[in-house]
């Protein structure tokens, strides 16, 4: 555990982007890890979707937990959890540090959304500045290993000086990292130069421009998992058809074989007899 989260905090001090697709369980991981990437991301949407819900805020910190004892157990790679809004006030913040920072995870990000949070985050409210700094606070007071990295995440949409303000405020609390959530170079390079240089972590559509602005993580929440429910819609329909048995199933699937190998021989290594 503590290994893996020493490889976050050096990528975080580090020139190049590294790239961690996201995933909403174990199975996710383990492809990622099987493609290998250098670290996964637990995603709040993706844990959400697994469970047919909407990403509202409506799993539990306890649900996220389960997760993140799978997916460690499962691979063998740095884990970065969604930690959505600590699911709750400082006190909620207190028992999700605790709850996540034990079963494993490498870095947390938590955002600043209103509990319970609203359908689709783009736009949704904020809490007051003050609030959301007493919070990191009480996550950073609640870490018991200084390698666990915490990600401070705006969803502030007014205007970017109100953005660039939150940021740098959470920067100052002493989170090792900010989120982006695509946000401009310019954004980025104007927090940075008032935050000593603060990495950031998060979505990138250019990872080349993204690193150059000082994104050190990029991540991807949803793509893996559409791409999961696209594999599972392309073979199901092909099952509704009338091709009953497997070979007729993935006939044609580019690389099926070799997809169908690893999923037969996923997790024996670590329970062989």
């Amino acid at each position: 555990m503590h290994e893996q989260r020493l490889k976050i905090k050096s990528f975080l001090a580090g020139a190049a982007i590294h790239l961690a697709p996201s995933c909403g369980d174990a199975f996710g991981a383990a492809l990622i890890a099987h493609m290998g990437f250098e670290a996964v991301h637990l995603s709040g949407h993706a844990v959400h979707k697994s469970l047919g819900l909407p990403d509202a805020g409506l799993a539990s910190a306890n649900e996220f937990e389960s997760r993140v004892l799978a997916i460690v157990d499962a691979v063998d790679l740095p884990l970065i959890v969604d930690g959505e809004t600590g699911f709750g006030g400082v006190r909620n913040m207190r028992r999700t540090m605790r709850l996540l920072g034990r079963a494993g995870a490498s870095a947390i990000h938590f955002e600043d959304q209103f509990t319970p949070r609203r359908y689709r985050s783009a736009g949704s409210p904020t809490i007051p500045i003050e609030e959301m700094v007493a919070k990191l606070k009480a996550a950073l007071d609640e870490r018991r290993d200084e390698s666990l990295a915490i990600v401070a995440r705006s969803e502030e949409r007014s205007s970017e000086a109100a953005l660039i303000e939150r940021l740098v405020a959470y920067a100052a609390d002493g989170v090792d990292a900010l989120w982006s959530s695509d946000f401009s170079a310019d954004v980025i390079r104007q927090v940075r130069a008032r935050a000593h240089g603060i990495p950031f972590v998060g979505i990138a559509t250019d990872a080349r421009k993204a690193a150059a602005a000082g994104v050190r993580i990029a991540i991807y929440p949803t793509t893996a998992i559409i791409g999961a429910a696209w594999g599972m819609k392309t073979v199901l329909a092909r099952l509704r058809e009338g091709a009953g048995a497997p070979d007729e199933v993935f006939r044609d699937l580019a690389r099926m074989d070799e997809i169908r190998a690893w999923f037969r021989t996923l997790g024996e290594k670590k329970y062989a007899d």
